[in-house]
C-alpha cells in the first residue's frame, strides 16, 4: 500500500497493490488495485482461477480462426492454379474478423464458470487444483489446431465438390473452369 513495496510488486508476476494512507505508488504500478485485503481472497480464489482457463481458450480460439482462414485461403488458391486469387472480397474477411470470430469468444467469457463464484471463494482446493491441472499445453494447442485444418480442408473439399457435380469448375476433359 505504499512506496516501499513497488520494487516488491514488479518483481511479481502478478502485482496487486492495496490502496491505502500511505500513498497511491503501490497501486500506480501493480496489475490489480483493491480496496481492502478482504477483496485478496475473491481476486485469488475466483478471478485468478477462472483468468487461467478463460486465457488458455482464448489463445486456442484465436489460432483456430486464423488457421481456418488461411487454409481456406490457401487451398482455394491451389486449386485457383496459384492465380493469387481469392475467395472473399475484403469485406468479408474485415467481417469474419471483427464480427463471427468475436461473438462467440465474447459469449463463452461471459458465460463460462465450471465452478460457482461463492464455492470457489470458500474451497481453497479448487485454486490449487487449477495450479495442478494447466488449462493450456501444447497437446490441447495442437489438437485445436487440427480440428481448424480438418474443418478447412472439409469445408474447401466440400465447396469444389459441389462445383465440380454441378460443372461449374472444370470440364470433362480437365481443362480449368472459370476461375
Amino acid at each position: 500500500d505504499g512506496a516501499n513495496d513497488v520494487a516488491m510488486i514488479k518483481a511479481a508476476h502478478v502485482g496487486v497493490g492495496i490502496i491505502g494512507k500511505e500513498g497511491a505508488q503501490a497501486i500506480n504500478n501493480a496489475d490489480f488495485a483493491i480496496g481492502q485485503f478482504r477483496y485478496l481472497r475473491r481476486l485469488l480464489f475466483v478471478h485468478g482461477r477462472t483468468i487461467n482457463r478463460r486465457i488458455s481458450i482464448l489463445v486456442f480460439y484465436i489460432f483456430y480462426k486464423n488457421v481456418i482462414e488461411t487454409m481456406v485461403q490457401f487451398l482455394f488458391t491451389t486449386q485457383a492454379g496459384w492465380s493469387g486469387q481469392t475467395p472473399f472480397i475484403q469485406l468479408t474477411i474485415n467481417w469474419y474478423n471483427m464480427f463471427y470470430t468475436s461473438v462467440p469468444i465474447i459469449c463463452f467469457a461471459v458465460n463460462n464458470t465450471d465452478l460457482a463464484r461463492s464455492r470457489a471463494e470458500t474451497t481453497p482446493a479448487a485454486f490449487e487444483q487449477s495450479l495442478a491441472i494447466p488449462a493450456y499445453t501444447h497437446r490441447r494447442f495442437w489438437l485445436w489446431q487440427l480440428e481448424a485444418l480438418f474443418f478447412a480442408v472439409g469445408g474447401v473439399s466440400a465447396s469444389f465438390a459441389g462445383l465440380v457435380a454441378s460443372g461449374e469448375f472444370g470440364a470433362a476433359d480437365g481443362t480449368p473452369g472459370p476461375f
